[in-house]
């Protein structure tokens, strides 16, 4: 069976099982500091979606040009030079999937710890995530057909879960609603127009990021000129309208004070909210929340885990010091890719916070996405004879509002967030730290150096 397919449902599905994930659960904890205003942060949310789909739709475009899974590994190693696509390739898999993947490893050991009696952010927390990591991890041995349907499956129960959560305040009309206000006036203006936004976004990066889930997989998607495209645009509309929906909905249950009392488990805070202490047949609705969660969550891991081995597979057919990742079994499983990615991934849940990971992944993955979506420019003056089974809608603005916004929020990210100092700050506790820009920068040159102490057998740029 080496020859299985992912279809556009299981495409489509992976694409909204990683957008949504840890982060909309728990990036409004850190938003509401920096903006006070109901309508402000939903017009953050807003803008995050308008940057996903703009990026969405120059890589369609790109992978029309270069249709083998891999993502930016590929565009890059294609458009600029193989030594660049390589460094992205490593930081892909260290920062696009394992960091993200920790993320929502820890999250969901959060939103388990109550079920158990565990204290919140505990060391027990963090072996609830690796539990996780090797549960999906297993689950891609068994192969596509398994790995697709637990993905169609969790994915569905995810938004069916999201879906009666949002119901919840129409359900209970006897709950208090809060006292955030959604208008539109000239405090909105100035917060959109803030260092604050840009830097907020940066972080909200991490609750978007996903939406180009499906390009890793290409090659392995049935008809990917067409259901490629399709896969992206459907997922992030879908993604951004559920985002919007659930904001308004924790934004209207609870007062931004009870947020920020409340911790990064927002969701948490809002059923506590509207049922206190109530049970369900000798369980809290609390704790039946919190299980269903976690369970929810599993598909955002099984999604990135299969993308990343995916990406993994496809630099071990280029380089010989990964031969050893494209192995696969006839059932088409990458299963030395899936286990070498869960491990990394368990090392990152067990060394690392929540908060940090959010800073890092944010930062990151917006260079190398801007360097992607450039390369439309550049393929499109190099190139513009060459076939394009989709292209760009609205170029050339599009790609100008990714990078515009992106670039924005790099900036910004060091400014607001490390004081203008590009290289290091200082965390709660005095003590030095460095930016997302010197940590972006450590791994990039990471991973161009094993670049030039290997023979490479990677396509030259085109």
């Amino acid at each position: 069976m080496p020859n299985q397919k992912y279809t556009l449902q299981t495409a489509t599905a992976i694409i909204i099982a990683n957008m949504i994930g840890t982060g909309v659960f728990a990036a409004l904890f850190f938003q509401v500091d920096s903006l006070p205003s109901g309508s402000a942060i939903l017009i953050l949310w807003l803008a995050g979606g308008i940057v996903a789909l703009s990026g969405g739709l120059c890589y369609a475009e790109l992978t029309g040009l270069f249709p083998r899974s891999g993502g930016e590994y590929e565009y890059l190693t294609k458009m600029y030079h193989p030594a660049l696509g390589f460094s992205t390739g490593i930081c892909t898999l260290i920062v696009g999937f394992a960091a993200p993947m920790a993320g929502s490893a820890l999250n969901l050991g959060n939103y388990f710890a109550p079920i158990i009696g565990l204290e919140l952010d505990s060391q027990g927390t963090k072996w609830i995530g690796v539990a996780s990591i090797v549960v999906v991890t297993l689950v891609q041995l068994f192969g596509v057909r398994v790995g697709s349907l637990f993905q169609n499956i969790s994915t569905a129960f995810k938004l069916v879960l999201i879906g009666i959560f949002i119901s919840l305040p129409l359900l209970l009309p006897h709950h208090t609603p809060s006292n955030v206000s959604f208008a539109l006036n000239a405090q909105t203006t100035s917060q959109v127009f803030s260092g604050s936004f840009f830097s907020c976004l940066a972080l909200l990066y991490f609750s978007y990021t996903g939406w180009n889930s499906s390009v890793y997989i290409s090659s392995d998607i049935e008809n990917p000129q067409r259901n490629l495209p399709l896969s992206i645009l459907v997922g992030i509309v879908v993604v951004t309208a559920i985002y919007l929906l659930l904001n308004f909905t924790f934004l209207h249950v609870c007062s931004m004070e009870e947020i920020k009392l409340g911790g990064s488990s927002v969701g948490n805070t809002v059923v506590h909210k509207l049922f206190g202490e109530r049970s369900f047949g000798g369980i809290r609705v609390l704790d039946w929340f919190s299980a269903l969660m976690s369970f929810a969550l599993l598909a955002t891991l099984n999604g990135y885990i299969i993308t990343a081995s995916r990406v993994a597979e496809v630099m071990g057919k280029d380089y010989p010091m990964f031969k050893a990742l494209s192995r696969t079994w006839p059932n088409g499983s990458p299963y030395l890719a899936a286990v070498v990615m869960g491990g990394i991934t368990v090392l990152f849940t067990l060394l690392s916070d929540f908060k940090s990971l959010l800073d890092f992944v944010g930062f990151s993955l917006a260079i190398f996405a801007s360097l992607s979506v450039f390369g439309i420019y550049i393929m499109r003056w190099k190139h513009p004879d060459w076939p394009r089974p989709f292209k760009a809608w609205g170029y050339p603005v599009t790609p100008l509002i990714f990078l515009a916004i992106n670039l924005a929020m790099i900036y910004y990210s060091v400014v607001v967030l490390y004081d203008g100092n590009f290289w290091y700050g200082y965390n709660a506790e005095g003590h030095i730290t460095i930016s997302p820009l010197s940590a972006s920068v450590i791994v990039i040159l990471l991973g161009i150096v094993p670049y030039f102490f290997q023979k490479s057998k990677a396509p030259h740029a085109a």
